[in-house]
């Protein structure tokens, strides 16, 4: 994002919000991986970098095999009944040669540490996860909330506010390269308000 011409990326609100939605843990120093295309966990090799420098600790490893790398998560994280931990890599954030993948832990009960998996899609050339990156994102959900939720299918005709989404749809039909602001301020087209626009900001807590 830091990349993209005029940062543009952090003007879409969305894009933001889900970069701050969760905490993160970011790696100490470069971890260099090849993998030979096989599917053992004899396949990937590292560089001397899987361990840290400092303490030895093991920071990553491949025995799932298949290609996949496992970064340690050298913590015991604990959330209330019944919320569970939804663990994937971090939004946005892109490494050259590999895919994070996402898994669900249920870290109301479990005493049990757990990895954050990636999949290598080089084969024969090295992979870089660099110094600083977030190698895993996660947050708290409430999956028995999820089995209340029912699914309906309506007419857009029948939405609260159809009568703004078909003024925006005409709107950017019309003038396609046109920069519409009504999401980033809350507003339908005509200036009136729906939200208000402070609720895009998400400020998680954090302590030392």
């Amino acid at each position: 994002m830091d990349a993209a011409g005029d940062k543009h990326p952090y003007k879409c609100i969305p894009v933001v919000r889900a970069n701050s939605h969760g905490w993160e843990m970011r790696l100490p120093q470069d971890i260099v991986v090849s993998w030979n295309g096989g599917d053992g966990s004899d396949a990937i090799t590292f560089d001397d970098s899987r361990y840290e420098y400092e303490t030895g600790q093991p920071l990553v490893d491949q025995s799932l095999g298949s290609g996949v790398v496992s970064f340690h998560i050298h913590a015991l994280i604990k959330t209330p009944k019944p919320y569970n931990l939804y663990v994937t890599g971090a939004p946005n954030s892109l490494v050259k040669g590999a895919v994070p993948l996402t898994g669900v832990v249920e870290t109301w009960w479990s005493p049990y540490t757990f990895t954050m998996n990636w999949k290598i899609r080089y084969v024969d050339r090295p992979v870089v996860f660099p110094k600083g990156l977030p190698f895993v994102h996660f947050f708290p959900i409430n999956s028995l909330e999820l089995e209340q939720w029912q699914p309906v299918y309506k007419n857009i005709d029948e939405h609260e506010h159809a009568d703004a989404h078909e003024e925006w749809a005409e709107d950017r039909l019309k003038n396609p390269m046109k920069r519409h602001d009504y999401y980033k301020h809350g507003i339908k087209p005509d200036g009136c308000p729906i939200t208000d626009p402070e609720l895009h900001k998400l400020k998680l807590n954090l302590n030392d």
